[in-house]
């Protein structure tokens, strides 16, 4: 395991800490009872340009400023919302039961040349040019130059293509289905990775992608976990398999804040908080067992700032808000680590002399020294695990995380 994560090329073995205190954060639950809301089932939920978050259900969309809700139910093709996506302008798309449509402070139908663009669309992505592709149950479509494309239909693998997310990197298009695996379009061409007998993975289907700054490929399954394609190759898996203790095998979608911490929505698991680290899975969920959350099915996830937006099965929109989570930022350290995590120790260079303090996930205080030009701090007083350094003077603290091997 060890080797696969060591290809991520992701600096979190000291990247900074956000951490998230389960007892202090908030729950409010809008819903058909105590809000505009017209149904209780959300599918999609996502944010505009200018902060409003808009909302699609299985009976109607609306929008949510903050202050004022408006309801755009009969403004769309269907009131069955399938997904909400925001291009670079600030254009809001909406897919839906019976096509899609876009606003951007007014209402735009399109009148495709392909049926399936009128039926069901699954979702809408836009590329590096700000082009809007389009997953259908029957392919995958393009809209280039006020032109529509069919990309990939049923001719692409021996079953139908449902295409049930996209994404890009590079130069190509990523596009997760619904038991056909996940397919690498670029230059017209596609190649296509499943269970057997090529691709490794073990689970066909992708409900979301996302990828990461590291070019990182992450792929939400209902029956696999999550399901990471390293960017140097190679698939690592994040299951009840792999990794005891998981909520749920049933992974419905997927969000990242600035500290690249993923937020994952699951049927059945609630919300899962996860890092990948140099020394394996960092992971904590929030579920009706832990907070005030009303349903632990979850079909979308949008991280804003202190809080993270939920689209529920059955409940409604839930907004969970994290009053202690905070990004600590250095302009100019003025101090440097040096670590050997193999070896157990840790280097410690600084100008002036500091407070290296270490610290349990709960904050429990475990080890105080102050340190002074070039030190050697030896971990073999901790156990194995994750925890917390923090580097201190009078004036401020510089929180990192490490593992301890």
């Amino acid at each position: 395991m060890l080797a696969c994560l060591r290809l991520l090329n992701i600096s979190f073995l000291f990247s900074f800490f956000c951490f998230f205190s389960l007892s202090g954060q908030s729950v409010e639950v809008y819903n058909y009872f105590n809000s505009p809301v017209p149904d209780n089932r959300i599918n999609s939920i996502e944010i505009d340009s200018s902060n409003t978050l808009w909302v699609g259900t299985q009976y109607g969309l609306v929008s949510y400023d903050g202050f004022s809700w408006v309801d755009f139910s009969d403004s769309v093709n269907s009131p069955v919302i399938r997904d909400i996506s925001v291009d670079r302008k600030g254009d809001v798309w909406v897919a839906t039961n019976a096509g899609f449509c876009k606003y951007d402070s007014v209402w735009h139908f399109f009148t495709p040349p392909f049926q399936s663009l009128n039926e069901q669309i699954n979702c809408i992505s836009f590329d590096e040019e700000d082009d809007p592709w389009f997953g259908t149950v029957n392919g995958l479509f393009s809209f280039k130059n006020n032109s529509f494309n069919l990309v990939l239909d049923s001719s692409s693998l021996e079953d139908f293509i449902n295409v049930s997310s996209i994404s890009f990197k590079g130069d190509s298009v990523v596009v997760g289905t619904m038991n056909g695996g996940i397919g690498f379009v670029y230059n017209g061409f596609c190649s296509w990775l499943n269970i057997s007998p090529i691709g490794g993975i073990v689970d066909n289907s992708f409900d979301d992608l996302l990828v990461d700054e590291s070019n990182n490929i992450w792929g939400c399954s209902p029956y696999g976990g999550v399901q990471v394609l390293l960017h140097g190759g190679g698939w690592y898996f994040i299951n009840t398999l792999s990794n005891p203790g998981w909520p749920s095998n049933s992974v419905t979608s997927i969000d990242s804040d600035s500290l690249q911490t993923k937020y994952l929505g699951t049927k059945g698991g609630g919300l899962i908080l996860l890092d990948l680290l140099s020394g394996g899975v960092s992971f904590s969920s929030i579920d009706s067992s832990n907070s005030d959350l009303p349903d632990n099915f979850i079909l979308d996830v949008v991280v804003v700032e202190q809080s993270v937006w939920l689209a529920t099965q059955f409940e409604g929109l839930v907004k969970i808000s994290f009053p202690g989570m905070s990004v600590l930022e250095i302009e100019k350290e003025d101090f440097v680590f040096y670590p050997v995590p193999f070896k157990n120790k840790i280097n410690f260079s600084s100008s002036v002399p500091k407070t290296v303090c270490v610290y349990s996930l709960d904050g429990v205080l475990l080890f105080s020294k102050k340190m002074f030009s070039f030190s050697c701090l030896n971990l073999d007083f901790l156990p194995s695990g994750l925890f917390l350094f923090s580097v201190e003077d009078h004036e401020k603290k510089h929180i990192k995380k490490i593992i301890k091997l």
